[in-house]
């Protein structure tokens, strides 16, 4: 119960674009870095003749977290410093405006760079992610906004293709309006494959407070305070995590072994959302992390703990 609460004060750094015209949907991301406009208001579906059409997107995300020491044991005081960056290219294949249902294909590749200093491990600190997408959202039943995503992520190793490489994420996420400025939130985030498997709930709510307002308490996926200053700029203070999971090259001393990095950090963002383009930038600090090491099978794994650290990042969404 304490892993899901901690978890429960983060966002899933995960990336999905679904953006169809009628609809005006970009959540390139589940969470508080999302890009997403005001989905609450009915008026966020409302089609009118003068919106053009962008069925297609070209999304770029980054993020690093300075140099955090493990804080006990026998590597304690040793660094693990942390970056990712990521380009996706998406295109709306369905659209039907009537039930505000639309679905998309995506495709994305992610550099993540996991250094640390001391590895008696292995020495590989750079993992090449190859990731096929499709999603969708509906309206078609009533009070209820629903969401979808699969996932199909392969490390690269350089190599002919290796199933051992291939990892699954799975989102089902609905929306419940309660009332004009309220809603209720339930689903689940699935992971597998590498035997690295886990299942998280969703459930939470969001309250549109004011004009300017709004509240999002919906766990794990959305933990946010935000401001809006007008049409275009808004302020966050938000959660966010960053969980990655990785095989290790065949050709290294712990070869094929399983690695995952999680942490969780607290931020202030600034975002900015046109038609066409969407953006922010956020900084923050972590709260403290976990760096896990296993075998091939997932077996004998070592377990790290990360102390607090300073991190920062960005995001910008083109629609064309």
């Amino acid at each position: 119960m304490k892993k899901f609460w901690l978890y429960a004060c983060l966002t899933l750094n995960c990336t999905f674009s679904l953006l169809a015209t009628d609809i005006a949907l970009d959540f390139s991301d589940y969470g508080t870095e999302s890009l997403v406009r005001d989905s609450n208001s009915e008026t966020f579906y409302q089609q009118t003749g003068e919106q053009k059409s962008y069925p297609y997107n070209f999304n770029v995300y980054f993020d690093s977290i300075s140099d955090a020491k493990i804080d006990r044991g026998y590597y304690k005081g040793d660094k693990v410093r942390y970056k990712a960056v990521e380009a996706e290219l998406g295109m709306v294949f369905y659209n039907r405006p009537t039930y505000s249902e639309a679905a998309n294909v995506a495709i994305s590749y992610t550099e993540t760079y996991l250094h640390w200093s001391e590895n008696p491990w292995f020495d590989q600190d750079r993992f090449h992610t190859l990731s096929f997408s499709v999603g969708g959202v509906t309206k078609r039943l009533r009070n209820w906004f629903w969401r979808s995503q699969l996932d199909i992520n392969y490390d690269t190793t350089g190599s002919s293709v290796n199933s051992q490489y291939l990892y699954y994420d799975l989102l089902l996420w609905g929306r419940y309006e309660y009332s004009q400025n309220f809603g209720f939130h339930i689903g689940f985030i699935g992971q597998t494959g590498m035997g690295l498997d886990k299942v998280y709930p969703i459930l939470g709510a969001d309250w549109q407070m004011s004009r300017n307002w709004k509240l999002n308490l919906v766990f794990p996926v959305n933990v946010s305070l935000e401001y809006n200053l007008n049409n275009q700029w808004s302020l966050a203070i938000a959660g966010r995590n960053f969980d990655i999971r990785h095989r290790v090259k065949k050709d290294e001393s712990y070869g094929k072994s399983l690695i995952r990095y999680q942490n969780i950090g607290a931020e202030l963002a600034v975002k900015y959302n046109t038609d066409f383009l969407t953006a922010n930038l956020h900084a923050g600090t972590t709260l403290g992390g976990k760096y896990r090491i296993s075998n091939h099978n997932n077996h004998h794994p070592h377990h790290y703990n990360l102390r607090p650290s300073g991190y920062f990042g960005g995001e910008v969404d083109i629609k064309f």
